[in-house]
């Protein structure tokens, strides 16, 4: 039993992951639906009742014509932050709580609806110390763009084409090795319950011995995410390219206008792609957590003591 919860290499951490992502999917699937209904309508009577006010105050005082809508713009964007920044929060916290049951091998797999809210505000305050750092981060890259803005515009294509790719694949590096730390520090949150930058130096402590690997292992699972996203959206392009096909060689009227249906088909495939694969970050967060435990702390062992006290309290 305990080799069930043994410490994992790269292939069986990706297939253990894969399994929770199974046994928990349909839970995840509608809990990521319903979430995002409810998030997307909050967010749109904000963003409507934000530019009304806007506009209001705009006309109330004494601000310039000119300039005025980034005054609305920037007021939309400030006020919408903290609704998504709820939003991914009671994401993530759903994501790890449903995929710690699935990898715990319970029977029946459910959200916890009253420990939810609870369990996203400590994800929030982590999220939030992720945004405080990130924003130096941005103002840096900025005035990097800044900075190189004048050089691309007086060289050539080619210099402008090789210093882009390195500067996105620089910008893609850091974004990685960012995100390293702070994805533990999710995890950190919901089943510790620290707060800040208190779960991110837990979340360091646990990765920094195998932070390369780790990073790895993301890269990998980030590129099985996009497998799956474009192998749906390819389907859907094979389809569409063999229906105009098969107008041009039948050529029926029926056939002739399938542009519209497309569109549709396309919108509803990219909705259910986009609910199935996300939860799948959060999956590989939880996995990477207690493998990271298990191989620094022991952690299997505290597991199995805690699924014997839940199978004698059955009894």
């Amino acid at each position: 039993m305990l080799k069930e919860f043994a410490p994992m290499n790269t292939a069986e951490l990706m297939d253990r992951a894969m399994d929770v992502y199974k046994r928990s999917f349909w839970k995840q699937i509608a809990f990521a639906a319903v979430l995002s209904v409810i998030a997307i309508a909050a967010m749109f009577g904000i963003g409507l009742i934000s530019v009304m006010v806007g506009a209001l105050l705009i006309n109330a005082l004494p601000i310039p014509a000119v300039g005025s809508e980034y005054v609305i713009v920037i007021a939309v964007i400030l006020l919408m932050a903290l609704p998504i920044l709820l939003w991914q929060s009671f994401a993530n916290a759903g994501y790890v709580v449903l995929a710690k049951q699935a990898f715990y091998g319970e029977v029946k797999i459910r959200v916890p609806h009253y420990q939810l809210p609870k369990t996203a505000l400590r994800v929030f305050t982590v999220m939030l110390a992720q945004l405080l750092v990130a924003v130096p981060l941005v103002i840096i890259l900025v005035l990097l763009v800044i900075w190189l803005a004048p050089i691309w515009d007086v060289s050539g294509d080619g210099f402008f084409i090789v210093t882009g790719i390195l500067f996105l694949l620089a910008i893609i590096a850091v974004y990685l090795c960012f995100t390293n730390i702070f994805s533990v520090a999710l995890v950190v949150s919901v089943f510790e319950g620290r707060l800040f930058f208190g779960a991110v130096a837990r979340a360091w402590f646990l990765i920094k011995d195998d932070f390369w690997w780790i990073l790895g292992v993301r890269v990998l699972w980030y590129l099985v995410i996009a497998a799956i996203s474009f192998a749906a959206q390819g389907m859907v392009a094979l389809i569409e390219a063999a229906w105009h096909l098969l107008a041009g060689t039948v050529n029926v009227g029926v056939f002739m206008s399938p542009s519209g249906a497309f569109v549709v088909i396309g919108f509803i495939v990219t909705t259910i792609v986009t609910f199935a694969v996300a939860p799948m970050d959060g999956i590989m967060q939880t996995m990477i957590y207690f493998n990271q435990r298990i191989r620094k702390e022991g952690f299997d062992i505290e597991i199995q003591l805690e699924k014997l006290s839940q199978t004698r309290a059955y009894l």
